[in-house]
């Protein structure tokens, strides 16, 4: 094996070829020039040359890493400490932080770690309520859409535990499909509290002819025509699924997440109200309430007298042009009643099947049909939901906090705001009553 040469050697070495080299070049200038032996020392000089400067460039990371290895080996006295610095990133997560919270409320002693995670969370435990963000606009989210009522004795916040069990029994809060196919937006957080809504119809409008028998031959008469415009404003009002309670059991539960278990519940009371104020409220959206889909309404009186006629002749009452995203509202008793009526003449349903597994709406005529409970029997609402404007207030809290007459459970209060109108063209909402 090779010796390895310090770079001092190597230095020594580079020294004496450069001096040769320089008198080779200094000869090569001159009169004589060099002879033939002289021209191949002078390049295999440079040859060597650069392999020494690829050693000399090997040594000195060797070197560098030798003195490294060195320092690393040397003890420190005293050892350094380092104090974790505890902020919040973007890899926190807040719902552990709140888990842990609310566990250290009902008297757990908690690690460091779990310590920290409120911390991260930007959470005190010296405090005796903390404020969840709660964002309104998720209620319209389709992810929230994917549980249909099929368990437990109605509906709201009917969550039943088994704790110190292997299981949690839990009852299936009310998501309504119709209220996810609606538009939504929310209010900035900017002090408004009103948000005004401008249509634009444009559907009166139709070109004429003209000609000089209409004025005259350079200044013919020119009809006046123009579009129609309206406005609308909303104004959010205060929306509360009340107060109640998260148990010692649910807390100190490994089992339950205690905010992913209130969120949805909360969600599933504000989307009940939602979607009864969408269909029965009597209001303009900006006081007394929403201004819902039976208000909005325009009364459809059928010429037919069979029920496969009658709804062949109303499936065609919405416009061509809006016709395409209509859908139909009924509720359980008379979904059951057309399904049973609206046959072939063997007797078949002519309800198109949807093949997709907990669907959320049947089809007739190819049009989704809804079911909700709000909707009176026999009555079949027709309409746009696109045009049904949902409006939610910048401002929405949900709190945990210790509360006296409750204890030693916790008490969960939340409030949001929310308001709607259907601002869609009249000929874009009906209601038929299959009963007269």
């Amino acid at each position: 094996m090779d010796k390895v040469r310090t770079e001092e050697e190597i230095n020594t070495e580079i020294g004496s070829l450069t001096a040769r080299g320089d008198e080779l070049e200094l000869k090569a200038k001159g009169e004589e020039g060099l002879s033939l032996e002289e021209a191949d020392e002078l390049t295999a000089l440079a040859a060597k040359l650069k392999e020494l400067g690829v050693e000399r460039k090997v040594t000195e990371s060797r070197l560098a890493m030798a003195k490294i290895k060195e320092e690393l080996a040397k003890p420190t006295t005293p050892a350094p400490r380092y104090e974790p610095v505890i902020k919040r990133t973007a890899q926190s997560d807040p719902k552990e932080g709140i888990k842990q919270w609310v566990r250290s409320q009902f008297g757990r002693q908690l690690s460091p770690l779990e310590l920290s995670k409120i911390q991260e969370s930007g959470y005190s435990t010296s405090g005796n309520t903390i404020t969840i963000p709660y964002d309104m606009s998720t209620l319209n989210k389709r992810m929230y859409r994917t549980k249909m009522n099929t368990g437990g004795a109605g509906v709201g916040l009917e969550l039943t535990y088994k704790t110190y069990s292997q299981s949690i029994i839990e009852y299936r809060n009310y998501l309504s499909p119709f209220v996810s196919a609606l538009t939504s937006e929310s209010l900035a957080n900017d002090g408004n509290s009103t948000r005004q809504y401008t249509t634009i119809d444009p559907t009166a409008l139709k070109s004429t002819k003209t000609s000089a028998s209409s004025g005259t031959e350079i200044a013919p008469t020119i009809p006046a025509k123009n579009f129609v415009t309206s406005k609308i404003d909303l104004r959010p009002f205060t929306l509360t699924a009340g107060k109640f309670t998260v148990t010692w059991e649910m807390a100190n539960s490994s089992l339950v997440n205690v905010v992913d278990r209130i969120v949805p519940m909360v969600q599933g009371s504000d989307d009940i109200a939602i979607e009864e104020m969408v269909i029965t409220d009597t209001g303009n959206g900006s006081n007394g309430g929403m201004k819902g889909l039976v208000t909005s309404a325009t009364a459809f009186t059928p010429l037919s007298t069979t029920i496969p006629k009658i709804m062949d002749e109303y499936s065609f009452k919405i416009p061509k042009q809006y016709r395409q995203n209509a859908v139909m509202l009924v509720n359980d008793f008379t979904m059951g009643f057309l399904v049973s009526e609206y046959i072939d003449d063997v007797g078949r349903s002519l309800f198109d099947k949807n093949a997709t597994a907990n669907p959320e709406f049947d089809t007739l005529d190819g049009k989704p049909v809804y079911v909700s409970n709000f909707v009176d029997d026999y009555q079949v609402i027709y309409c746009v939901p696109e045009y049904f404007q949902l409006l939610f207030g910048a401002a929405a809290d949900l709190a945990i906090q210790r509360d006296s007459s409750v204890w030693p459970d916790r008490l969960v209060e939340q409030v949001s705001m929310v308001t709607g109108a259907y601002i869609g063209p009249p000929n874009t909402c009906w209601k038929l009553d299959l009963g007269s």
